[in-house]
């Protein structure tokens, strides 16, 4: 459930993978590699919510505990009624149609290529849309600092890639027009997450080992139909041979998705996406700095410069006179 980060991170991790351990294997088999570790990933976020649930599960009998405690030292005359109805959920309808989104956010990733996914303006698109689904479906307010820091954030996404459609080879219009199409799965997964956790009081841990559930139950149905995995078992043989990897990625990915989820609970799904958009920033100054591999070019800084802007004005540390008392 890594949403954007899936077209950065994920591939990072599969790119110095590649490098370090199997790079002859990479390129003949990138599907059944990346199709390994989005399993494993499903697989991480299982795991990790069960050890989270069960700490929340502790820390809840500790508190029902100290407060049947209290209610006695108030008053003995008060009937503590300990059959009370409890209208948490346990499940939500949605989570399935979530999973299934976040199934569709992961196949421009099995099927792409670098140059394709690692694409700022689809991060741009994705925060367009779910502004307006979080304005019209969640009846979030968006003032008008929020419409100028979002502004100034596309047009930083739109200077990064103009600049690298002219100095690369030629970008094909009908695959970025189908990974357009599948910005809008990935925004409504953010929208539903955030409506099911804020008006079902949903426990995100609980929702995260849901998704677990059904990501690794929908990436080993793919793994088994689809025709061109004939490798898996040869990929899955030299895993044990890289465990110390495996084991950081599961880490990694557990905390990232519940970092995520805390994030949309605290804020809510456009801090995620913008928050995405810092993601690109990070990979560009690794490449730059520590690997060497890409020039400083002062277009690429001026985006970013304008991608940042964009966010102070959103989380309103810049602020307009005016602006944030305005609804649109």
């Amino acid at each position: 459930m890594l949403d954007n980060n899936k077209f950065t991170v994920l591939y990072r991790l599969l790119f110095l993978w590649s490098n370090r351990q199997i790079s002859k294997d990479y390129q003949n088999n990138y599907i059944e590699i990346s199709s390994v570790l989005i399993l494993i990933m499903f697989i991480s976020e299982f795991l990790m919510s069960i050890i989270f649930l069960f700490f929340c599960c502790l820390n809840q009998e500790n508190e029902e505990i100290e407060e049947s405690n209290n209610l006695l030292k108030q008053s003995d005359s008060i009937i503590v009624d300990n059959n009370n109805n409890d209208d948490r959920k346990y499940f939500d309808w949605k989570i399935p149609l979530i999973s299934f989104f976040d199934i569709c956010s992961f196949i421009p990733l099995v099927f792409g290529n670098e140059k394709y996914l690692l694409n700022l303006s689809l991060s741009a698109i994705l925060l367009i849309l779910t502004t307006i689904f979080t304005r019209y479906y969640l009846n979030y307010s968006i003032y008008k600092h929020h419409i100028i820091g979002i502004n100034y954030i596309v047009i930083g996404a739109l200077i990064h890639d103009i600049y690298n459609f002219f100095s690369s080879d030629k970008f094909p219009l009908l695959l970025y027009f189908i990974l357009i199409l599948f910005q809008f799965p990935n925004s409504w997964k953010e929208i539903l997450e955030k409506d099911i956790i804020e008006n079902n009081f949903f426990n995100i841990y609980l929702l995260l080992f849901y998704e677990g559930i059904f990501g690794c139950l929908f990436t080993s149905l793919f793994i088994v139909i689809y025709p061109d995995l004939r490798q898996i078992n040869e990929i899955y043989s030299k895993i044990k041979n890289y465990i110390y990897w495996i084991i950081g990625f599961i880490f990694s990915c557990g905390f990232f998705n519940i970092f995520r989820l805390k994030i949309n609970q605290v804020y809510g799904p456009i801090h995620r996406c913008i928050g995405n958009t810092f993601i690109f920033l990070i990979v560009w100054i690794i490449d730059v700095f520590i690997l060497n591999e890409k020039d400083k070019n002062i277009l690429i800084i001026i985006c970013y410069i304008f991608i940042i802007f964009g966010a102070l004005i959103f989380i309103e540390i810049i602020r307009f006179n005016g602006c944030c008392s305005s609804d649109i």
